[in-house]
């Protein structure tokens, strides 16, 4: 896409905006992703990158460079953002649809943004917000409940010691929500 709109009028796509935000998402993810083509509890390995001349290209070891790896190495994530409301939707219903077979909470947020470079950009700084809020909060939890005795992988698993992140979220999404009146938000807790 980018080399697309830069050879097409390189001064025009880079007056309004397209090509650094274009230059910027390409230090993020190769590409579009489809949250249905992610199947839960699989480990994120081998080659994700998009075909060239319709052949898959040889596997990769592990996705060294993928910026949202770290983490979701397990398959599993604990936190899920969307940006519009109809992928809101899709992303739930996929999560419904698939029965949990994990047993494991994930919180699944929308904030919706309309898409233009400007909107896009203030949106990006209040998601990030909300996330460092939420990744404090599960910090925080972890950390008392490995200091209680118990392990992190009980809290990292989803299972015990966790309640305690997943009854703050309410109120950290409030405090969120007071702060950036003007991006409305969607949330619920959902299973893998």
């Amino acid at each position: 896409m980018y080399n697309e709109l830069s050879s097409k009028d390189r001064k025009l796509y880079a007056a309004n905006g397209i090509l650094p935000m274009l230059e910027r998402n390409k230090n993020i993810k190769w590409g579009p992703e489809r949250w249905q083509d992610w199947r839960v509890g699989v480990p994120r390995i081998g080659r994700r990158g998009p075909a060239v001349d319709g052949v898959a290209q040889a596997p990769d070891a592990q996705y060294q460079d993928d910026k949202g790896y770290l983490g979701t190495e397990a398959g599993t994530v604990d936190i899920v953002f969307t940006c519009e409301e109809r992928c809101w939707d899709a992303v739930v219903d996929d999560l419904l649809t698939r029965g949990g077979p994990l047993n494991r909470p994930v919180h699944v947020f929308n904030v919706d943004i309309k898409d233009n470079h400007e909107e896009a950009l203030v949106g990006g700084k209040a998601i990030l917000e909300l996330a460092d809020a939420l990744n404090a909060a599960a910090k925080q939890e972890r950390e008392v409940h490995t200091q209680g005795g118990g392990s992190a992988n009980g809290f990292d698993t989803g299972m015990s010691g966790r309640a305690g992140f997943d009854e703050k979220v309410p109120e950290i999404l409030a405090e969120w929500q007071e702060r950036w009146t003007t991006l409305p938000a969607l949330w619920t807790l959902s299973w893998f």
